[in-house]
């Protein structure tokens, strides 16, 4: 604290106690706690040879006042002590006492006259015993009378007990200081602030308040003992750095130097900041998304974890008020992959008495759309029949050699069937991916009776031909099979071997093309076939290797002649995933060059660790010779 501070204190409480009055103070007669009082002697024994040291404390946390006694015979004394009294104040009550170090009782003793407190403990030559007893709330000191009793005899002397003449009235008083650096201490520079409204509850529970003056100054007088609570009102835009807990609790009287004020109880404030998020949206060419919110983030002293708010579809500025200065960290919750955001995770300074600011701005990412082209193929060609067909919802027709471009595509799957007409057969669906782009989300094509379901990835374009012929009435077969999982890999499909769904396989015959998808089960079926050779074939998973057909590429070559044909059945399996060693060493380099030299031997009993991508790691000890492996990899 600085001396101008200090100076002023003396100032203010030479002030309020010439406001007051002379309202503190011990009875004249009072001795210095500690002090060997005097002695009266007597006919009967001498009181040389005893002493009494006294002394007392006041407890403002429990509220009471203990006195303490050191008793001692001295060794040379003609006498052992055989017990004492200590006068007390008629207005000493037996019940105010509410706790001893030995037994006593209360009331006059008819052997020495003494009316008050009698300790019936012996003090025998060359011994000291602590004597003390506690009374409920302040009690001062004042002279009091100590019987000693030691033979058939006693003589008296002088010591300190509790006093009746308590004080009326105290003070409390203390300064509010602005902390302009917030470390809770009154430095050099810092200005006093007048004008704030402090509030003191009293033991009733009742409310007293005054205001700051010039210097910060305030003062509560005329104060009764008891216990009392001070706390200020804060003002919007400020903190509280002093005292911790944000309160004085005070226990009058308190100060022991005479002047009855409880000085020093100040407050320190802060001042608070503000900061501001500017929201910028950028939709570009989309149409805003009136339902699109955004989330902001504050994380700094003010907040034991991230404070948030959210922004609308069109931004604006979001405010942060009533801030503890400092750093604050502002970030925005992922708003999606759509879009790019700039300014999330920066660091923001709050200044004290002032605000800081950033600003987020999110834009859009331009969509990239894909396209299906569906085309139309009959046989014979040039044929003037109109096909009509469905894009999800939308009806369209097509003759051969015409097309239909779908463009604007986003994400998605989207159906696509073909109404074949009276007097026609659809003999073959077949998509395949046009303009490719190096992206892993390609296109994929599940194949059914009338049509295709094809599935789009960003900006991904697909061309579907339908192949249609007239329909001749000629014997037709089916051909069949399943697609299953080969576990053991042996290329026979055995009990508890599960079907695989959604496999694409593929029958081929000359130009014609037909493609379809196993069901849940694993099967799959091709309807409606004219006799002819035909070649079955799937289209391989990445992660498999085919067991059956183990011949041919793979393949089935099947003729149908007069019958349905059955049984082409395909079987895959996931191959397991090799095992290695991993081995080395350990030695000791002896001339540390880093090589392995003739000569230097091996070490055993060393820890190897191993530590793989994600982090895991295992151990083992080298062994004989300084070997180790790591098997199993």
């Amino acid at each position: 604290m600085s001396r101008y501070i200090a100076l002023r204190r003396i100032q203010i409480i030479v002030a309020i106690m010439m406001v007051l009055g002379v309202f503190i103070g011990a009875p004249a007669t009072q001795a210095a706690p500690n002090a060997q009082v005097g002695i009266i002697p007597t006919d009967s024994i001498s009181c040389d040879d005893y002493t009494i040291v006294a002394n007392s404390r006041y407890d403002a946390e429990n509220n009471t006042t203990r006195f303490s006694y050191a008793v001692t015979t001295l060794a040379d004394a003609d006498h052992d002590l055989s017990h004492w009294d200590l006068s007390l104040e008629t207005c000493v009550a037996e019940d105010d006492i509410v706790g001893a170090s030995h037994d006593f009782k209360f009331g006059t003793d008819p052997t020495t006259d003494v009316s008050g407190i009698k300790f019936d403990i012996e003090v025998l030559k060359g011994d000291t015993v602590n004597f003390w007893f506690d009374l409920a709330g302040y009690w001062p000191e004042t002279m009091a009378t100590a019987a000693i009793k030691a033979s058939n005899a006693f003589c008296f002397k002088e010591t300190i007990g509790p006093s009746c003449q308590m004080p009326s009235f105290y003070g409390i008083a203390g300064q509010k200081w602005h902390d302009v650096n917030g470390n809770g201490s009154p430095d050099n520079g810092e200005s006093f602030l007048p004008g704030w409204t402090i509030q003191l509850q009293h033991p009733t529970g009742a409310i007293s308040t005054t205001v700051t003056g010039d210097f910060g100054y305030y003062a509560f007088s005329g104060l009764p003992a008891g216990a009392y609570t001070v706390t200020e009102v804060l003002q919007s835009g400020w903190y509280q750095t002093y005292p911790a807990g944000g309160k004085h609790v005070i226990v009058l009287p308190q100060d022991e130097t005479g002047d009855g004020i409880a000085s020093d109880k100040d407050f320190g404030n802060h001042q608070l900041g503000s900061l501001n998020v500017t929201k910028v949206v950028d939709w570009g060419e989309v149409t805003p998304d009136t339902g699109q919110t955004f989330e902001i983030c504050v994380a700094g002293p003010s907040f034991s974890e991230p404070n948030c708010q959210i922004a609308d579809y069109d931004g604006g500025t979001l405010a942060w008020t009533d801030l503890i200065p400092g750093q604050y960290t502002v970030t925005e919750t992922n708003p999606g992959a759509e879009w790019t955001v700039a300014g999330s995770g920066v660091d923001v300074t709050v200044p004290a008495g002032g605000s800081g600011s950033v600003t987020v701005t999110n834009s859009i990412d331009q969509p990239v759309y894909g396209s299906i082209l569906v085309r139309k193929v009959t046989v014979p060609s040039d044929d003037s029949t109109e096909f009509p067909f469905t894009f999800e919802s939308d009806g369209f027709a097509l003759k051969d050699g015409e097309s239909e471009l779908f463009g604007g595509l986003v994400v998605g799957t989207y159906d696509i069937a073909e109404l074949v007409p009276e007097g026609w057969d659809l003999i073959g669906v077949q998509c395949v991916e046009v303009q490719p782009t190096l992206s892993d989300d390609l296109p994929t094509f599940v194949y059914n009776a009338n049509g295709v379901a094809v599935t789009l990835g960003a900006g991904d374009h697909a061309m579907c031909t339908f192949t249609n012929t007239e329909h001749i009435d000629l014997p037709d077969y089916d051909l069949s099979g399943f697609k299953w999982h080969d576990e053991n890999g042996n290329g026979v499909w055995d009990d508890g071997e599960p079907g695989l769904a959604g496999w694409e396989i593929t029958l081929m015959s000359g130009d014609l093309v037909l493609k379809t998808t196993t069901a849940a089960d694993g099967s799959y079926v091709f309807t409606n076939l004219p006799p002819g050779a035909y070649t079955v074939a799937e289209t391989q998973q990445p992660g498999w290797t085919q067991t059956f057909p183990a011949d041919k590429g793979g393949k089935h070559s099947v003729t149908i002649a007069d019958a349905d044909v059955t049984g082409k059945s395909f079987g895959n399996r996931v191959p397991e995933t090799p095992l290695y060693n991993l081995s080395g060493f350990k030695w000791e380099d002896m001339d540390g060059d880093g090589a392995w030299d003739s000569g230097e031997p091996g070490l055993a009993g060393w820890t190897i660790t191993l530590e793989d991508e994600a982090g895991a790691t295992k151990t083992t000890i080298t062994g004989a010779g300084g070997a180790y492996a790591f098997t199993g990899l």
